[in-house]
Parts: structure tokens; C-alpha cells; sequence
């Protein structure tokens, strides 16, 4: 178990500045602050499943919602960066 919860910080971590990097440079270039907005809270939500949130139903809970939302994130970014509609 205390290995699992390693394991979750360390990919939070990893995600962490790759997830920032990515998107800042994409709001950069097109300017739509809400890509940044979702991908906080991907980030948030993915940070506390794996730090504070207690028992592994809710942790999952807050893992996989952060995930979607930061996936949605990045992908929505990725559109924008390309001039494509982002509907």
C-alpha cells in the first residue's frame, strides 16, 4: 500500500511540470486562460487524491477527475494551438 501511494506522488510530480510547460506555452500563444484554469484543477484534484485525501475509494475519485480534466485540458490546448475550432 505505502508503496501504490509512492508511486501516485511521484507521478503527480512528474506531471506536475510537464503539465505547466505544456500548457503555458500553449495559453502563451493563443490566450485562453480557462485552458490554464482546467489544467489547475486537473493538477489540484490529482494532488490531492494523492496527498490528502483519505481512503481509496475517494482517492480514486479524485485521481481519475483530475486526470479527465487535466487530459481535457491538454487537449483543448492542443486545438486552440492549432487554430482549431475547440468545441
Amino acid at each position: 500500500m505505502v508503496a501504490d501511494e509512492r508511486f501516485h506522488l511521484w507521478a503527480v510530480l512528474l506531471a506536475l511540470p510537464i503539465s505547466v510547460i505544456g500548457i503555458s506555452r500553449g495559453v502563451l500563444g493563443h490566450r485562453h486562460t480557462v485552458v490554464a484554469a482546467l489544467a489547475g484543477l486537473g493538477l489540484l484534484s490529482l494532488l490531492a487524491g494523492a496527498l490528502w485525501v483519505e481512503g481509496k475509494n475517494q482517492e480514486i475519485l479524485f485521481s481519475v477527475f483530475g486526470a479527465t480534466v487535466l487530459a481535457g485540458a491538454h487537449l483543448l490546448n492542443w486545438r486552440l494551438s492549432r487554430g482549431l475550432r475547440a468545441a
